[in-house]
């Protein structure tokens, strides 16, 4: 008999060294990260979902070696949230009748959550009323209240619903970001519960959107294609060109001079907006590109 789909969730932890950490603070350096392992020399843990059952939403990693998992069960309709290690959390989906979520919250199932770590706060974005309400842990994370609830926002997008793509912190801040489909950007502050002013034109083909740890910027993430100088051809490829048609050396030709690279524009969040705010193009690896645009 057939087994039947599963989802399954890996986690991985990693740890730096002592003097990776200390460099970290003084300069710029780039640390060489080291995966933990188990007691059992084994890497990693994994446990299984049943997509019948669950929708994953998001997953985030607090200091303390604890999780956040956070996951939309379609037969309650609710959104379940789980706390805690990775062991535990695959030793109770593993023992499905002693899985008892954290916390449950009664939302649509159209949102976004957004997770800051360092402050510990959670918010979710109906999309369809528009609406942010925000979570907090109390004392040793024991519990999760509601700090602020049913904050309205439809007025600050002149009463139309906005087709949001992208909804993250600004890590170790109150602000957060909503980013619309299409690249405009604007920033929310929970203290006085109003948008800055200023709005921020990210590129329109932008795969995802994250903060910076300590919330100095936001890097929108892209991929691009270039024109670029071909390189001679070898012997081999000259006379498989003599062979196409005028159309097909053609195509040939602009393909060939189209590069695809991968782009990080960097946006500082004290001049957000600004025309100091251009953004930064830094390049890096395609494969970084595909894990980035998972990491909703």
């Amino acid at each position: 008999m057939a087994q039947p789909n599963q989802t399954q969730i890996s986690i991985y932890e990693t740890s730096l060294e002592q003097a990776d950490t200390h460099q970290l603070q003084e300069d710029e350096h780039v640390p060489n990260l080291t995966l933990t392992s188990h007691y059992s020399g084994q890497y990693g843990t994994s446990f299984h979902l049943d997509p019948q059952v669950y929708d994953f939403r998001k997953i985030s990693q607090f200091d303390n070696h604890k999780f956040l998992l956070v996951l939309w069960n379609k037969r309650a309709s609710k959104t379940e949230i789980f706390f805690d290690t990775a062991q535990k959390l695959a030793q109770n989906f593993k023992q499905f009748y002693s899985n008892k979520p954290f916390k449950t919250l009664n939302t649509d199932e159209n949102y976004f959550i957004a997770v800051n770590e360092p402050t510990e706060l959670i918010a979710i974005f109906d999309t369809r009323r528009v609406v942010l309400d925000i979570f907090s842990f109390n004392d040793g994370q024991a519990n999760l209240y509601s700090r602020n609830s049913n904050i309205q926002l439809l007025q600050w997008y002149s009463g139309t619903v906005p087709d949001i793509q992208y909804f993250l912190f600004i890590q170790d801040t109150e602000d957060l970001c909503f980013v619309e489909r299409g690249g405009r950007a604007r920033i929310f502050n929970l203290i006085n519960q109003q948008f800055r002013p200023a709005v921020c034109n990210l590129p329109p083909s932008t795969a995802n959107v994250l903060s910076s740890p300590d919330g100095s910027c936001i890097v929108a993430f892209v991929k691009e294609k270039i024109k670029f100088e071909n390189s001679t051809n070898d012997e081999n490829e000259n006379d498989e060109e003599d062979n196409l048609t005028d159309d097909e050396q053609n195509s040939t030709n602009r393909e060939s001079d189209l590069k695809e690279i991968c782009r990080a524009y960097v946006y500082f969040c004290t001049n957000f907006g600004s025309s100091v705010s251009k953004g930064l193009r830094l390049n890096f690896n395609i494969h970084l590109y595909n894990a980035l645009k998972l990491l909703d």
